[in-house]
C-alpha cells in the first residue's frame, strides 16, 4: 500500500516537474498564500492541521518535493510553518477569549454577591 502511494506521488510530481507553467503557477500561489496567511484559517483547515496523520503526510510530501525541487520545497515548508504558527496563534487567542469570558462571569458573580 505504501509503495502504491509513493508511486502515485512520484507520478504526480513528474507531471509537476515536466510542466514549467504548472510549477510557476504553484510557486505564485504559494507566494500569495504566504502573503495573506495572516488571516484566520478556515475551520476545516484547522481540523486538518490538528491531525497528526495530516502533519506526517505533509512532511512526507515536503520531503518528496524537496528532493525534486529545492525552491518549491522551501516555499512549501514556509507555508506549512506559517499555517502551523497561525493555527497555534488562533488556538491561543480562543483560549484567552474563553478565559476572559470566565473572568467576566466571576466578576459578575462577585458583584451580585455584594449587592
Amino acid at each position: 500500500m505504501l509503495n502504491n502511494i509513493v508511486q502515485e506521488t512520484s507520478k504526480a510530481m513528474h507531471v509537476i516537474d515536466s510542466s514549467v507553467y504548472l510549477r510557476t503557477a504553484i510557486i505564485v500561489f504559494l507566494i500569495f498564500y504566504d502573503t495573506y496567511a495572516r488571516y484566520p484559517l478556515p475551520s476545516y483547515i484547522l481540523v486538518l492541521f490538528r491531525s497528526t496523520f495530516f502533519r506526517i503526510l505533509m512532511l512526507s510530501l515536503l520531503a518528496i518535493v524537496i528532493s525534486r525541487d529545492i525552491q518549491v520545497g522551501v516555499l512549501v515548508a514556509t507555508v506549512f510553518m506559517i499555517a502551523m504558527t497561525a493555527m497555534t496563534h488562533f488556538e491561543n487567542m480562543e483560549t484567552f477569549d474563553q478565559l476572559e469570558h470566565l473572568i467576566q462571569i466571576e466578576n459578575f458573580k462577585a458583584h451580585q454577591e455584594r449587592i
